[in-house]
């Protein structure tokens, strides 16, 4: 085989071996979750809120959120499946399932949805990795808040201007 085969093999090992890599065994095991949070999301889910919430109302998007780092020495943590068990009131009420790539440490594993079809009450999220909990979020579905207008008495406006504008001549 020339140089220039050698090479062509060397690349062709050292890209299958970065893009093909399993994990470590035990690696679940090894993995922290932190700032896990519940918040709101945008219409599309691609922009959550900053703010963890405790309140999410009816007719918005449920946006969970956890942080994962594992093993500084492992750069590749491997393919997982992960699952949100959503339990109200204690009892199981709904599950999502997804297979995640864990490829940046420490990395953010996330899941939205509608709340159209929850109910209304105390909800907690049992987050799992391989079958194992990596974190737990409790939540609370609420009815959405009444926006209609308040009623503001005396509605004349020009009484309503004076409440805005000085006097004139001061």
């Amino acid at each position: 085989m020339t140089v220039r085969g050698w090479r062509r093999l060397g690349v062709v090992l050292m890209v299958g071996s970065v893009c093909c890599a399993t994990a470590p065994p035990g690696i679940v095991e090894k993995m922290q979750a932190y700032n896990g949070m519940v918040t709101t999301a945008s219409a599309d889910c691609k922009t959550p809120a900053s703010m963890p919430m405790k309140e999410i109302p009816l007719h918005t998007n449920l946006y969970t959120m956890t942080w994962i780092r594992w093993d500084l020495s492992v750069t590749d943590a491997g393919k997982h499946d992960v699952a949100w068990e959503f339990y109200l009131n204690d009892k199981l009420y709904t599950v999502r399932k997804d297979q995640v790539q864990f490829s940046v440490n420490p990395g953010r594993i996330h899941w939205c949805q509608a709340t159209d079809n929850f109910e209304v009450g105390h909800y907690r999220v049992d987050v799992k990795i391989d079958s194992r909990v990596v974190d737990k979020l409790d939540f609370d579905v609420v009815p959405q808040p009444d926006r209609r207008p308040m009623p503001v008495p005396n509605a004349n406006p020009a009484s309503l201007m004076s409440l805005l504008l000085p006097p004139m001549g001061s």
